[in-house]
């Protein structure tokens, strides 16, 4: 997970338009296999992801952490609403 993290910032910390760019995480699994009871359920390795993430992502670069799954309602919620304020839509 630090490798998959460092290389997505390393991708992400090249665009110019760094502002433009947000990271919407959800803390409660990365998909429907990774939620709590799924197999393959690995809190640790979520978090190692984020974190790399925070640790390795230009500063200009806005993460938003949703504590819910990525497969949720609010999680889908907050990624419209951040396209929407990204893209001027109200």
């Amino acid at each position: 997970m630090e490798y998959i993290a460092s290389c997505a910032a390393e991708r992400l910390n090249r665009y110019h338009h760094k502002e433009r760019v947000k990271i919407v995480i959800p803390l409660r699994g990365f998909s429907s296999l990774s939620v709590q009871g799924g197999r393959l359920h690995d809190p640790a390795s979520d978090k190692m992801l984020t974190n790399t993430l925070k640790k390795c992502l230009d500063s200009e670069i806005e993460i938003i952490e949703i504590d819910s799954d990525i497969n949720s309602k609010d999680f889908a919620g907050a990624v419209t609403e951040t396209l929407s304020q990204a893209l001027g839509v109200k």
